[in-house]
């Protein structure tokens, strides 16, 4: 009888932790800052973890999941790189010309911004591009069903696939 009850127990205990997993994943999903203040220096030091985990959950959702916070998230994002004290991303629309569409601008912002943070990579122009053009590649790859084509970025998949992308940029951007 003893041994019949350690089994229940025990397949009681995996039920409940199958079912756990999915809410505690759930409840670490990244959420906005409520009534952030983006106004002084130390403002964007506080809130820098949360603009990087911001981020990071723009590159892990399709456009089309929960626009709603999607939204919020693409505003926070916004906001901090517009008024980032030690951020300064450079949008050459002529090189770059995908992120002419919102979703793809707010990413390569996001993307410049999370390199330049995690490498002191401040001033970094060519790397930082760099940077943000393979993670919009990889996240339009990822998506691509959710996506409208955008032909520009399209090129630029060419050029990664030829092993010529970084040195396309490099040039683009009179570095070479």
């Amino acid at each position: 009888m003893l041994l019949f009850n350690f089994y229940i127990m025990k397949t009681l205990f995996l039920i409940f932790t199958l079912l756990a997993i999915p809410l505690l994943s759930n409840a670490q999903e990244f959420r906005v800052p409520k009534n952030y203040q983006l106004e002084e220096k130390e403002d964007y030091d506080k809130y820098q973890d949360d603009f990087l985990q911001a981020v990071n959950w723009l590159f892990k959702h399709s456009v089309t999941d929960d626009t709603k916070k999607r939204k919020k998230v693409t505003k926070f994002v916004t906001d901090w790189v517009a008024g980032s004290p030690k951020v300064t991303v450079e949008l050459n629309y002529d090189v770059f010309s995908f992120i002419a569409y919102n979703d793809l601008k707010v990413l390569f912002m996001g993307a410049w911004a999370t390199n330049a943070i995690k490498n002191n990579a401040y001033g970094d122009v060519l790397n930082n591009s760099i940077y943000s053009v393979k993670a919009i590649i990889d996240y339009y790859k990822k998506f691509n069903g959710d996506l409208i084509t955008v032909k520009s970025l399209e090129k630029f998949i060419k050029l990664q696939r030829k092993h010529k992308l970084e040195s396309y940029i490099k040039k683009k951007l009179h570095y070479d």
